[in-house]
């Protein structure tokens, strides 16, 4: 009885979790939130008006924001390379990059001339990005020395942040008021309208097939179904104050709250204890250097592994103690879907 009525709470919170409460990160920040991203335990954020890039340790029991750099103009969306993370400067017109090894980072100009560039996603060694004021997806090869802008797809309205799944990838348009999606294998992509009447969308987020997307215009947090083919947004958390951008690190989902000068959080959004049959699956070793295993798995299971960017890294099929490779990934917090149904974090050391 016990374990049902458990079972019974993990269903309540996850179709329920805009009943939640969200929780104050770091608080009174000197400009507006725009953008963030997570490399390692440091959340990396960019602040309008203020012009600058700061981090908090999200490790910290009270993080405390720390500037890394100014000098911006309009800094928005952080792709990252190695030790190079990435910028697009909206009003600058360009995108640079920083090392943030280092004590006293220096802005290098990646590629200038574009068009109000905005969200931004690294595929291998292409880095693609939305020019709002074209109304284009482009991308750059950032292994060349001197890298040219080649244009993806035309025809969206204002497209923002960028989120991928498989060969889609998704765009949110602030003024077209949807989500869109492009083929990035096609010669000639052409968007694709997944949900509209949304209202001001910009940032979003890519968890197995549920895309997350912060409406700043209706100060929450919604998410759809990519699987569904007519997709319906649900809320997960409302009265924010003018949501820009979204992140998970964990279970837990980071929110810049532009006008509320803040970044807040909504706690156990993913949750990790599923269950199949009449066992919880057991990933094991649990922070892993190798390799990891299942067990209370009586079957062959399907598995992705995904990036804290919702991008997939590695896929294929197991039975219950067999070592799956974790060697080719850089040191992190991962994702493993389970089956499409189960969803677990695991620390690659």
């Amino acid at each position: 009885m016990q374990k049902i009525q458990y079972l019974l709470v993990l269903l309540i919170l996850s179709f329920n979790i805009s009943a939640a409460q969200t929780i104050d990160v770091v608080t009174d920040l000197n400009g507006e939130p725009n953008r963030v991203f997570v490399v390692g335990n440091d959340l990396y954020f960019t602040e309008q008006v203020t012009n600058t890039l700061s981090k908090i340790d999200l490790t910290s029991s009270s993080p405390t924001a720390i500037e890394i750099i100014g000098g911006f103009n309009d800094p928005s969306s952080m792709a990252i390379n190695g030790n190079d993370l990435y910028i697009a400067i909206g009003l600058d017109n360009k995108i640079a990059k920083i090392d943030i090894t280092s004590s006293s980072p220096v802005l290098t100009d990646v590629i200038t001339g574009l068009s109000q560039p905005n969200g931004m996603i690294l595929i291998g060694n292409e880095l693609y990005f939305s020019e709002s004021i074209a109304n284009r997806i482009s991308k750059i090869d950032i292994s060349d020395s001197s890298p040219s802008r080649t244009t993806v797809a035309t025809g969206f309205n204002f497209p923002s942040t960028l989120a991928l799944k498989g060969n889609d990838l998704y765009v949110s348009e602030i003024h077209g008021n949807r989500i869109s999606k492009i083929d990035i294998t096609s010669s000639s992509p052409i968007p694709i309208d997944v949900i509209n009447y949304l209202n001001g969308p910009i940032g979003i987020r890519l968890q197995g097939d549920t895309l997350y997307i912060a409406q700043k215009r209706e100060n929450k947090i919604s998410k759809i179904d990519i699987s569904n083919g007519t997709p319906t947004a649900i809320d997960v958390v409302t009265g924010l104050e003018g949501p820009t951008d979204i992140i998970f690190f964990g279970n837990d989902l980071y929110i810049t709250e532009h006008e509320g000068h803040k970044i807040s959080k909504l706690e156990n959004v993913i949750l990790g204890t599923t269950t199949m049959g009449s066992e919880e699956i057991i990933l094991y070793p649990n922070p892993t250097s190798d390799f990891i295993s299942f067990s209370n798995s009586n079957e062959q299971i399907d598995y992705s592994i995904y990036g804290l960017n919702g991008i997939k890294l590695l896929n294929g099929k197991a039975d219950q103690g067999e070592q799956i490779d974790m060697r080719s990934l850089n040191p992190g917090i991962y994702f493993i879907r389970i089956n499409n149904t189960i969803t677990k974090q695991f620390i690659k050391k």
